[in-house]
Order: C-alpha cells, then structure tokens, then sequence
C-alpha cells in the first residue's frame, strides 16, 4: 500500500513538472523557428506567440527582427481583429461615454451598451505591448497586406513560407527526461504488481 501510495505521489510531481513545461516549449519552438532563418515556417496559437515574445532572449532581441517578426504573425493570426481594433472611435452610438477608450493610440474599441467592446479589448494582442510595438502595429495595419522588407527579404503578413518542422526533436530535453521517467514508473509499478502476483501463487 505504501509503495502504491509512493507511485502514485512521484506520477503525480511528474505530471506537475510536464505542465508549465510544455506551454514553455510551445513559446520555445516559436522562438527556434524564426532563429533558424529569420521567419516563421509555420502558424501557431496566440498563446504560443504571446510566451515567445514573453520569454524571448535579450541577445535574440538585440541581434535579430524575431520580435517584430513574431508580431506580425501574431497580428496576422488575429484575423480580422485589425479592422475592428483601428476604429474603435467610430460611431457606436451614446455608449462610448463610460470609459472613452475608443480614440487612444492603441485603436482599442470603446465599449459600447451591450458588452462587446469590453469582450474585444479582453482579446486586443496589445493590451501588453509597448509603446514602439503599438507603434509598429499602426504603421502594419496602415500597410495592409502589401509585403515588409525584413533582413532584405520580402514578407507578406499572414503568408508563411518554408518548411514545417515537426516532431520529437522540437521538444525540449527536459521534457523528453520527464516523459522518459513517467514511462520507467509505469514500467516499475507493473513490473511489481506482477511480481507479487507470482510470489502470492507460489506460496499458496
């Protein structure tokens, strides 16, 4: 009973640890992709945009355009969200008086009677972004979809090109130790139950 109880305690410290690594290793992936040459060869989820920019290194930063980037997927992937968020100080009627969000520089949608603009700011990608990136997003959101010169190389927002690169070698080591263990304590916790099994029918 109490190695059962001792198992069961490491599952559950190993699956605590696989967590907040994986949503680390998706914002990790998102970073190695656009180190490898300079753009992203693939879409991923805002969430993944959103750790990379978060957990993006100072040298990476410094040295090379991912930042910028890594905005322009994450505005790209927002779909139609520019259009709404660059108007915010159109007419939307005698609800607009409450907060008067709609005309700052960030182009978030005043909020209007029935909720809706609260809802769009909740999802602004800016709501977290510094003043040169709102700066950034206004000058891309005024450029459309015409193509960016990035490293000299012409870029297309919403258009990713290359390779993808998938599977086991794009996760982190860590991980791949900690899905390792969970499998050898598995392995362990059956290889006991039937040992006891045989020593039980032997003495009987």
């Amino acid at each position: 009973m109490r190695l059962r109880l001792r198992i069961a305690t490491t599952l559950a410290l190993l699956v605590a640890l696989v967590v907040p690594a994986l949503a680390q290793a998706s914002g990790s992936a998102v970073i190695r992709d656009c180190t490898d040459d300079g753009q992203l060869s693939r879409s991923y989820s805002q969430s993944d945009y959103a750790q990379a920019l978060a957990h993006l290194p100072a040298d990476i930063d410094e040295y090379s355009d991912c930042r910028d980037v890594i905005r322009r997927a994450q505005l790209g992937g927002a779909g139609g969200g520019s259009s709404s968020n660059g108007g915010g100080g159109s007419g939307t009627g005698g609800g607009t008086t409450s907060s008067g969000g709609g005309g700052t520089s960030s182009g978030a949608p005043a909020a209007t009677g029935d909720g809706t603009g609260s809802a769009a700011a909740a999802a602004d990608p800016l709501a977290g972004a510094t003043a040169d990136e709102r700066s950034a997003y206004q000058r891309a959101v005024a450029a459309g979809s015409a193509p960016v010169k990035l490293d000299g190389r012409p870029i297309t927002p919403g258009t990713l090109g290359g390779a993808t690169h998938t599977g086991l070698s794009d996760l982190p080591t860590p991980l791949i130790v900690i899905l390792a263990l969970l499998a050898l304590g598995g392995l362990g916790a059956a290889g006991l139950g039937t040992r006891r099994l045989v020593l039980g029918r032997r003495t009987a």
